[in-house]
């Protein structure tokens, strides 16, 4: 029965997804490849910059959920061009860069939001999850959901919205989806309490499908927990308007078969959704007719429509958290997960120069080795391993100020 209902959505597709009106909010999120990185992405920043404002103009939607954003200033003229009617905000964090202030800031990947000011005001944005070490590694080592709340004004009638960006964890190893799963879990535990009785879409790139996984071997999805929870006579659920796209076969990438952007909005939001509006818009190939030469991104965009009905304009999500209690300095030296697959994090309790990280197998013999010039106190340092026989390695991290070595397990 669940299948016939996805497929029975998916014929109306062609009947919602073009057509846009004044009197709907308009929603689209996308990721757009490492914008403006010098060392990846596009190989031409200024093609894909130009192709980028061509493609939100043709979209011409209310609000644009960014991820991937690494030029702050490319962004910003993206913003110019569109007109004096466009605003934007810039997540203050990203991949391993808690804040603009950490050496790792300039190439981080981050979240924008782009939004009209005819429509959206009283605006509030901020970091979720980001008070928990856990958090911080389930999100790709620091790229917490990025919220974006705010009252939504179309057609005279006024609302409180809550739009929440992710970018979940890449990658298609085993402990990939145990990070997406655990991030899950722990953004639903928000989800649940807070936001029940308010209109809320979570949107972005999740990394992963809805209706099984990327990852060889698993058939249920790492968003399984949000996704199941729709039963529609429930005092609360979750509408998964992207799910039927991945029934009908489409793709939110250029270069693989399945759907990995995604849109989940909650009961309160469901209320004002257009039935099949939600689509994956290869149709941005209108304007960059050579767009699958990953001239621009990789993805495609992804829209929905929402016919606002007037509600409750108060902020009725959850505040931010009061300041908390000076924090216990940490010292020392940790190393997890242990055992590990293909992920290493490590904290140190301070900084240390002149830094090489080496993993010798039991033989004595050196199979990996990194350089870094300097590891800095307090932060997490996230290093991605090739692949490795099963068994007992030896983690040596040599600096100028001291050397730490570690039994470490290949699971």
């Amino acid at each position: 029965m669940r299948i016939f209902v996805c497929l029975v959505m998916s014929m109306s597709f062609g009947v919602f997804a073009r057509s846009q009106g004044s009197d709907t909010l308009t929603v689209v999120n996308w990721n757009i490849e490492w914008f403006g990185s010098p060392s990846a992405g596009p190989s031409n920043d200024n093609v894909q910059e130009a192709n980028v404002v061509k493609i939100l103009r043709y979209l011409n939607a209310d609000l644009y959920g960014l991820n991937e954003v690494v030029d702050t200033m490319r962004l910003r003229r993206v913003v110019d061009s569109l007109g004096s009617n466009y605003g934007y905000y810039i997540s203050l964090f990203g991949s391993a860069a808690p804040s603009p202030f950490s050496p790792n800031w300039v190439t981080a990947q981050k979240l924008a939001f782009i939004y009209r000011k005819d429509v959206f005001s009283n605006i509030r944005t901020r970091a979720m999850l980001n008070n928990g070490s856990s958090a911080y590694f389930n999100f790709a080592s620091g790229r917490f959901p990025f919220l974006f709340n705010a009252n939504v004004n179309k057609s005279g009638k006024k609302r409180n919205v809550s739009f929440i960006l992710i970018h979940a964890k890449a990658g298609a190893t085993a402990n990939d989806f145990n990070r997406r799963k655990d991030a899950a879990r722990e953004l639903k535990d928000t989800l649940d309490p807070y936001f029940t009785n308010h209109p809320m879409i979570l949107m972005g790139d999740y990394n992963d499908e809805l209706q099984g996984s990327i990852v060889s071997g698993y058939t249920v999805s790492p968003y399984d927990i949000i996704v199941k929870d729709s039963v529609r006579t429930a005092a609360n659920y979750y509408h998964s308007i992207t799910l039927p796209l991945e029934y009908a076969g489409e793709r939110s990438t250029i270069s693989y078969n399945s759907v990995i952007d995604h849109q989940v909005i909650n009961k309160r939001m469901d209320s004002m959704y257009v039935p099949g509006s939600a689509d994956i818009r290869q149709d941005v190939s209108n304007v960059v007719p050579d767009y699958f030469t990953r001239n621009t991104s990789d993805h495609y965009p992804v829209s929905s429509r929402f016919a606002i009905t007037s509600g409750d304009t108060s902020v009725v999500i959850v505040n931010p958290p009061p300041p908390p209690p000076p924090p216990v300095v940490f010292t020392g030296f940790r190393l997890w997960p242990n055992p590990f697959q293909q992920t290493l994090v490590f904290r140190s309790g301070k900084t240390l120069t002149n830094v090489t990280v080496s993993i010798y197998n039991v033989a004595g013999q050196k199979v990996w080795e990194l350089s870094l010039p300097q590891v800095t106190t307090q932060l997490f340092n996230e290093v991605q391993l090739p692949y490795f026989a099963k068994g007992m390695y030896f983690f040596i991290l040599r600096s100028n100020e001291e050397t730490i070595r570690e039994k470490i397990l290949r699971q």
